[in-house]
C-alpha cells in the first residue's frame, strides 16, 4: 500500500459509491462520516513531518487509513443496496404494480430482481468470510448487487406506477359506491317489507 494506491481507491472507488449513496438518500450517514474522519486522521499521521514518527508507524497508519476508507466504501454500497431493496420490495410484492409499472417484460423484471437479491447474499457471504482480511472482493460484489438494482430502477416507469395506483383507487371507489348504494336499497326494501 502506498499513497498512490490510497488516492486511486479514493477517487475511483470510494467517491462514486459515496456520491451515489448521498444522491439516493439525500443525507450523509454518520457511520460513513466517522470512517472518513478516521481515515483522514490516520492519513495525517502518515503525511506528518514529525521526526519522532517512524516510517513503520507511518506505513501502519496509511494501511489503517485505507482500511477505514474501504470500510466506508463497503458501507456505502450496503446502505445503497438496502435503500434500493426497500423501494423495489414494495413494488415487487404487489402483482399488479409489478406487471404494469416497468418498461420491460414481467419475467425479465422478476429475473433481475432475483439476481439483485442473490448477488447481495453472495456479497454478504463474502463479507463474513473475509472479515478482517481484505474487503475489496466484498466491495465489488456489493457493487454488482447495487448495479442490478439500478437496472430495475432504470426500467421502472413512475408515470405508469401513478396510473396503476390511480386505477386501483378508482376501482376501490367504484366498488365502495356500489356497496353503499346496494346497502341503501336493501335498507329501504327491508324497511318497506317490515312496515
Amino acid at each position: 500500500m502506498n499513497l498512490n494506491d490510497y488516492t486511486t481507491f479514493y477517487h475511483e472507488t470510494f467517491k462514486p459509491a459515496y456520491a451515489d449513496l448521498v444522491a439516493t438518500i439525500a443525507d450523509k450517514p454518520q457511520q460513513i462520516i466517522f470512517e472518513i474522519e478516521n481515515s483522514y486522521s490516520h492519513l495525517m499521521v502518515y503525511l506528518s513531518n514529525d521526526a519522532k514518527i517512524s516510517n513503520e508507524i507511518k506505513q501502519s497508519n496509511l494501511d489503517k487509513a485505507y482500511n477505514h476508507l474501504a470500510r466506508a466504501t463497503m458501507d456505502c454500497y450496503k446502505m445503497l443496496w438496502t435503500e434500493i431493496s426497500k423501494f423495489l420490495d414494495n413494488i415487487m410484492h404487489d402483482k399488479v404494480t409489478r406487471a404494469f409499472a416497468f418498461n420491460e417484460n414481467e419475467a425479465l423484471i422478476l429475473n433481475t430482481w432475483n439476481l439483485f437479491k442473490k448477488k447481495a447474499q453472495k456479497a454478504r457471504q463474502e463479507e463474513m468470510r473475509s472479515v478482517g482480511v481484505d474487503c475489496n472482493q466484498t466491495i465489488l460484489l456489493y457493487k454488482e448487487a447495487v448495479d442490478e438494482g439500478m437496472v430495475l430502477l432504470e426500467k421502472f416507469d413512475y408515470e405508469k406506477f401513478k396510473q396503476v395506483k390511480k386505477f386501483d383507487f378508482v376501482n376501490l371507489i367504484k366498488n365502495q359506491w356500489v356497496g353503499f348504494v346496494s346497502g341503501v336499497i336493501a335498507s329501504v326494501v327491508a324497511h318497506w317489507i317490515i312496515s
